[in-house]
């Protein structure tokens, strides 16, 4: 049992630790937010080319030739994308952020019908929401294309830091409940202990009748 919780404890600590570690990375993604844009650019680009590459490849397992010629195609395709997006990287970043102006604007909207839908219960937030995702999309395209040099840096930069504090306050719950686990186990006897096993045996042995 102690090396139960000797194991999750460590556990929640490493899990805190990356939280910490992705809040870092956040907030550096945020202080520079063009090397961070360019970076995802070129992480996303070879990400095509890569899915591209597969994707051509494990052509051959489709059952027509048309089939086979159809992925193979599209694999290509996609591949020679990942590649212009490698080598222009800046036409990259506008595209990417028009993109992104695209999804929220359509979740924005998207959450105001849900809060017009649930205007008889909570629907606060999902205004609030929705009025936030058309604001920023709004700031992105009356500042596009200068936007798309820093708009992705930093909205990646802040979803890793949400994603590092709730990282952080799980791990710290966990070990909080681990150690509260711990102390109410120590402080069982190991005459409680057995008759509790002692308990459990007797009532494997005698099992109550059922009832009609």
């Amino acid at each position: 049992m102690k090396s139960i919780t000797e194991f999750l404890k460590t556990s929640s600590q490493l899990h805190t630790g990356s939280g910490f570690v992705l809040v870092i990375l956040g907030a550096i993604a945020i202080l520079a937010p063009f090397i961070s844009s360019m970076t995802l650019t070129g992480l996303v680009s070879i990400c095509a080319v890569a899915g591209g590459l597969t994707i051509a490849t494990f052509a051959y397992r489709q059952n027509t030739w048309l089939k086979k010629i159809a992925v193979f195609v599209g694999g290509i395709l996609f591949t020679i994308i990942g590649a212009l997006m490698f080598y222009t990287p800046i036409i990259s970043l506008e595209s990417l952020t028009l993109v992104a102006i695209a999804v929220f604007i359509a979740d924005g909207i998207m959450q105001l019908y849900l809060a017009y839908e649930n205007r008889k219960q909570s629907w606060g937030w999902n205004v609030m929401s929705g009025i936030c995702g058309l604001a920023l999309a709004g700031l992105l395209v009356y500042n596009w294309p200068v936007s798309s040099l820093y708009a992705l840096g930093t909205l990646f930069g802040v979803r890793i830091i949400f994603s590092g504090v709730q990282m952080i306050v799980a791990g710290i719950v966990s070990t909080e409940i681990i150690g509260t686990a711990e102390d109410v186990i120590n402080e069982v006897t190991p005459q409680q202990a057995e008759s509790v096993v002692e308990a459990q045996e007797i009532s494997d042995f005698n099992p109550t009748p059922a009832t009609a």
